[in-house]
């Protein structure tokens, strides 16, 4: 197509916060009264467009990139309220052994692949950065208009999935090993306080209460790049929605033989060993029902079950 063969013949904008393009006017003749200025400025929601005329060019580019000071002025006057959220806690498995095995470069390297390309996902499901400790991931998932956050959190979390597999074999191949790099995924939701701490120019969000911490938990308990998510937050998505989603427990047999118990749930105290108790990380929440996220289903499969297709 005509759009395509001019959209692969543009270069790339370079990465600042605020680009600018010069503008004449259509309709106007060239001189001063026809000649603008269109800035482009970078924003978590989106891209805003700033149209003026060229005198008016330093104005401009002085607001737009105050940007910083103008967000953290607004957020700071901005009291802390409770709001239902889901949070999404993700740990790399074997950290430790990677910042061992690897040379440091090449582990910075790694981390910083991880995070570039988890946060176009996060931003495509609406997540807002907490901090965490170490190299994990720590996200909240708050109401929005036009979608469910608690299933936003969900296919957000499959998506992360996705792209740990993609960079495990681009490692695979660079270095030569059998390494498969997970990310450990907990969901859970809750009613908490939601705020922000300035330090300086710098805000970060935190929320206030137990669902940040339940989620760390099912965090470390999750294994190769698992997702785990409380039965609580399973249950409030509207049922239409729910049965989306592909999540269950697996069973040990009498003889060994492991198998998948669709749409339902266990407490971790139940999937833990028999001969073993609990690690001491999860006693806290050894009764709270759990299951596996496996997969969500598209619109176009569950209208095929349905046969509306």
């Amino acid at each position: 197509m005509k759009l395509d063969k001019i959209i692969s013949e543009l270069q790339s904008a370079p990465n600042d916060p605020v680009l600018c393009f010069p503008l004449v006017a259509a309709g106007v003749e060239r001189g001063p009264a026809g000649y603008h200025q269109l800035y482009a400025s970078y924003f978590r929601e989106g891209i805003l467009f700033t149209y003026g005329r060229t005198e008016q060019q330093e104005m401009i580019a002085s607001m737009l990139t105050q940007r910083p000071k103008l967000i953290a002025s607004l957020l700071s006057q901005r009291k802390p309220h409770i709001t239902p959220m889901a949070v999404l806690v993700a740990d790399l498995q074997n950290s430790v052994s990677l910042c061992a095995e690897l040379p440091a470069e090449e582990y910075f390297e790694l981390i910083n692949q991880i995070w570039q390309r988890a946060e176009p996902i996060f931003r495509k499901y609406q997540g807002t950065y907490g901090k965490h400790a170490g190299d994990g991931m720590l996200y909240y998932f708050l109401p929005q208009p036009d979608s469910d956050y608690k299933m936003n959190a969900i296919e957000c979390a499959l998506e992360l999935k996705e792209m740990m597999n993609r960079l495990t074999r681009a490692w695979q191949d660079r270095k030569g090993w059998f390494n498969e790099l997970y990310l450990n995924v907990g969901l859970h939701e809750g009613r908490e306080w939601f705020g922000a701490f300035h330090a300086g120019s710098h805000v970060e969000f935190t929320v206030l209460g137990d669902t940040v911490n339940q989620a760390s938990r099912l965090s470390d308990f999750a294994r190769k790049g698992s997702v785990w998510a409380t039965k609580s937050m399973i249950n409030q998505i509207p049922t239409a929605e729910r049965s989306a989603i592909h999540f269950g427990v697996h069973r040990e047999g009498d003889r060994g033989e492991r198998r998948l118990v669709s749409q339902s749930y266990s407490c971790i105290r139940n999937l833990c060993k028999a001969d073993e108790p609990p690690h001491y990380k999860f006693r806290e929440i050894e009764m709270l029902p759990i299951t596996e996220i496996l997969g969500v289903k598209s619109n176009d499969s569950l209208d095929a079950e349905r046969g509306e297709v």
